[in-house]
């Protein structure tokens, strides 16, 4: 009941409802609604039922009453969602967001959860022409949108700026993908940065350790792409490639004995020996065309 301002505002928001349009209709003054959802006051108790009607929805979901139970059911989902995230099943957790928002409709966390699932699914040529033939992308970008539209939680909100970032430039809006990355912070005032002079002990440690983890991951990432991207690679040989993957590699590997997320980086790791093999291959074939060139020019 002492959220219940909160709860007026998310369905007033929700449904395109002024403050004064809604104060009309329950022929009081829009200032008593702003006291609502401000905290500074509570409907009378006989104006919930007019309220309830108003919105369409009962007098428990104003109330929120179910509000623990249909977090706990969200936390078994999540917990779901995450153990097929570790073993790389991309369908399966869209195939899962899609089920939860079919019950919890503007959960914003969730339609992140669906927009990572369908921008990753892009690993092999079968999942890339998957995913164009059922426009996952252009789905997870609609997604996205509507979150940076509806939601107010800085944190999802900026992962979903993150998703339109990447994948903005692909269907044509590279500018505004240039206007929403420019208006974000730098590193060096990010989340995990803060923390690590924040806390102090074991919770330092444990944070500088996530932190560690976190860079190593991104500066594999970062040495991957220049080994295999044609953007990145410009000028380098394929020896220089081969070192620059074994390099990554290397990091790569210093983040797997133990961690919970050992069969993610699994899955990263293949990736990074597939396109080992294949620059081992290139080198192995021009070797054997300057052989067989040498042999050529000295049997002249």
């Amino acid at each position: 009941m002492l959220k219940i301002g909160e709860k007026i505002k998310e369905l007033r928001k929700a449904q395109d409802v002024t403050q004064e349009k809604l104060a009309d209709y329950l022929n009081i003054s829009f200032q008593a609604i702003s006291k609502w959802e401000n905290g500074l006051a509570l409907p009378d108790i006989t104006l919930l039922p007019k309220l309830a009607n108003f919105f369409g929805v009962s007098a428990d979901e104003l109330l929120d009453l179910k509000k623990s139970e249909n977090e706990a059911e969200l936390r078994r989902y999540e917990k779901e969602y995450q153990e097929l995230n570790r073993k790389g099943k991309v369908l399966e957790k869209i195939e899962l967001s899609r089920k939860v928002l079919d019950l919890y409709p503007r959960n914003y966390q969730w339609m992140l959860n669906l927009a990572y699932g369908l921008v990753c699914y892009n690993s092999t040529t079968e999942q890339i022409k998957y995913s164009q033939e059922h426009k996952f992308k252009e789905e997870a970008i609609g997604l996205c949108e509507r979150v940076l539209e509806d939601c107010t939680v800085d944190s999802i909100r900026h992962s979903a700026i993150q998703i339109l970032c990447y994948n903005y430039p692909d269907v044509g809006k590279k500018e505004a993908a240039i206007k929403l990355a420019e208006d974000m912070p730098n590193m060096l005032i990010c989340k995990e940065m803060l923390l690590s002079h924040i806390y102090s002990g074991t919770e330092r440690l444990k944070q500088e350790q996530n932190n560690l983890r976190f860079m190593l991951h991104f500066c594999s990432s970062i040495l991957y792409l220049m080994a295999c991207d044609k953007e990145l690679q410009q000028g380098l040989s394929v020896e220089q490639r081969i070192k620059i993957l074994d390099t990554a590699i290397s990091l790569n590997k210093t983040m797997l004995a133990g961690d919970e997320n050992e069969n993610l980086y699994n899955s990263q790791l293949s990736l990074y020996y597939l396109m080992m093999a294949k620059l081992y291959s290139q080198k192995m074939k021009a070797i054997w065309l300057l052989k067989i060139c040498c042999c050529r020019k000295n049997a002249q």
